[in-house]
């Protein structure tokens, strides 16, 4: 589970996130029990909160991945059409 805190799931989320973008698929368990053993990292059990998390830090790394291949098309776009034509 990502906590939702800004600074420590920049740390531990984009190691997690790399890792998840290295997957062909994702399974999703969620905690819905209370357990005093079990300590959750956002001190109590919310299922819904916890799934709100997890799938906005998996669409802001999409976000991210698509942004960084969009700039990427963008970049060879250009050079591409920059190229001097060759005349036949």
């Amino acid at each position: 589970m990502l906590p939702a805190n800004p600074v420590t799931t920049m740390i531990q989320g984009n190691a997690f996130l790399s890792h998840i973008h290295a997957t062909d698929g994702i399974y999703m368990m969620l905690r819905a029990f209370e357990d005093t053993d079990i300590v959750h990292v956002e001190g109590d059990v919310n299922p819904v909160r916890d799934i709100e998390i997890i799938t906005d830090e998996l669409r802001m790394k999409d976000i991210e991945t698509v942004t960084k291949a969009l700039e990427k098309d963008k970049r060879v776009s250009v050079c591409v059409n920059r190229r001097p034509r060759g005349g036949g």
